[in-house]
């Protein structure tokens, strides 16, 4: 997490206008967080009409009444602390590996904001409390599994809770710790809850919509990383770009993403250097240039369709009972988060077909390039001896071939618990998302070593477009060019990070001047 600057504004969250960028720069960058005074009266307003009800004794789920359906019981106004706190308790259950920083941090502010909106019934102070703890650095210790989808995260909100409790771990300096600890030593005290607070914090979709958030954003700069690597593809082989040099190509399509892929295409490719008329008279390769606005197109569409979804959802209230001034409670469903999740297994559809175009077109570079120019396996030692290439195929099969074993779950409930709650597993959506992400940026590294490799072999650097030019020596400050064979999976990594990082991506607009669209 970068420190936090001064001079960086503060995100305000009012409940309703929080956005992905926003939420980016509180997760990566450490942005501090500020409430705005709308919300906190909206939030006072609120928790009133919850404590009339409550001082009225007016059956409402969760707070003066608790069971399903007729079996009813009455919730007793006093140990109301520690009835929160032990439903709290209860739900931390969560196992395997902790979620990164960032990805906790999404997720907190998710909550917070959604809790900002005013109708979940809480105390200002909670909300206070939980941009206390965001902006020292105090980072819930989430663990992955755990959320399948009946009351929406329940689990991961409940480790979330914990931190609050003073219960709990927290991520501090790259260790899990005890929360106490670092609690007290900020001088943070556990806060007491009160009633319907500990349900509050546990329900809505504020997981899976945090890690959702920036899951979608970055797979936005894969796709363009993949737009680059096209760019450098195609000047490597030498192919004909025309039609994507001309105008109104993406008038062939009405979809914003495919038109968007086109016009991005275009502006990589300007300035190619076209030696004679010989290129243009050279087939095309379908795969380089005809499908990559379609796959690339749709996936951009997909994401542009869930950053929508996910905006809606983070200024979205969790779960009811919901309480709004001068109206009845609303006894919402007890099942958030289906439109986030099949957002996210839209993207996973989307971000899978991306591998194996990259595959495609990896293949035919290590195949000799289209009209057979390039030796096989891109070996520029004595191919007898080395092998060149020829084992990254394997790894970029392994990894497309993993990636289709991401299969939609999204269309299958589970009911869970012996509640008539239909489970809704989005945070195993995002999850996977996440996954398939992963996996492509190692597909793309492979795709720019190799690509990197033929412009050597055909000797085109220096006659590429700026973009791609950019993009290869991006590639060649991090690995030289493979001569005699040599272990390649450091190679792969050291350029998935860099894409990771978004390295290529900077060095392109730095050197070019054109900017992500």
């Amino acid at each position: 997490m970068t420190a936090y600057s001064v001079e960086d504004r503060p995100v305000v969250m009012d409940g309703t206008t929080l956005t992905i960028d926003a939420l980016l720069r509180i997760a990566e960058d450490g942005a501090q967080v500020r409430l705005a005074g709308s919300a906190l009266a909206r939030v006072h307003r609120n928790r009133g009409v919850l404590e009339e009800l409550v001082r009225r004794g007016v059956p409402v789920d969760g707070v003066t009444v608790a069971g399903h359906g007729t079996r009813r019981a009455g919730i007793e106004p006093g140990g109301q602390s520690e009835l929160q706190a032990n439903l709290i308790r209860s739900q931390c259950t969560g196992v395997g590996r902790v979620f990164a920083q960032d990805e906790a941090r999404a997720m907190v502010a998710t909550l917070l904001n959604g809790l900002a909106k005013g109708h979940s019934g809480v105390r200002p102070e909670v909300l206070e409390h939980l941009v206390r703890q965001l902006n020292a650095g105090v980072t819930p210790a989430i663990p992955e599994i755990g959320s399948l989808g009946p009351e929406g995260d329940r689990t991961p909100l409940a480790h979330v809770a914990s931190t609050l409790l003073g219960e709990g771990e927290v991520l501090w300096e790259g260790r899990r710790t005890a929360t106490a600890g670092i609690l007290a030593g900020l001088g943070i005290s556990p806060l007491p809850l009160s009633y319907r607070e500990g349900h509050a914090l546990t329900s809505g979709a504020a997981g899976m919509t945090g890690l959702g958030c920036l899951v979608v954003r970055r797979a936005l700069d894969q796709v363009r990383q993949a737009e680059i690597a096209t760019a450098l593809l195609a000047g490597a082989l030498d192919a004909p770009t025309a039609v994507l040099l001309t105008t109104g190509p993406e008038r062939a399509s009405t979809h914003r993403g495919t038109a968007d892929t086109v016009t991005a295409l275009r502006e990589l490719l300007r300035g190619e250097f076209v030696p004679s008329a010989r290129k243009a008279a050279r087939p095309v390769p379908g795969h380089i240039l005809a499908e990559v606005p379609q796959v690339l197109g749709a996936a951009r569409q997909a994401l542009y369709d869930a950053v929508r979804t996910l905006e809606a959802e983070l200024n979205s209230a969790g779960s009811g009972p919901l309480f709004v001034e001068g109206t009845e409670v609303f006894h919402t469903a007890a099942c958030p988060g289906r439109p986030v999740a099949a957002a996210m297994e839209r993207v996973k559809l989307s971000l899978a077909q991306l591998g194996p175009l990259v595959e495609q077109q990896f293949q035919d570079l290590l195949s000799g390039g289209p009209d057979g120019s390039l030796p096989e396996n891109l070996v520029v030692a004595d191919p007898v001896s080395h092998h060149g290439f020829s084992g990254v195929r394997r790894t970029v099969a392994a990894l497309v071939a993993e990636n289709r074993s991401c299969s939609p779950v999204g269309a299958r409930d589970m009911p869970t618990g012996g509640c008539h709650d239909l489970g809704v597993p989005g945070m195993v959506a995002a999850r996977g998302a996440r996954r398939i992400m992963r996996n492509n940026y190692r597909v793309l590294a492979a795709q720019f070593l190799a690509t990197a490799q033929a412009v050597d072999v055909a000797r085109r650097f220096g006659r590429l477009a700026p973009a791609a030019q950019a993009a290869y020596d991006a590639v060649r400050s991090l690995v030289p060019l493979v001569g005699v064979d040599r272990a390649l999976a450091g190679d792969i990594e050291l350029i998935s990070t860099a894409l990771q990082r978004g390295e290529i991506l900077a060095d392109v607009g730095r050197y070019t001047g054109i900017a992500p669209r």
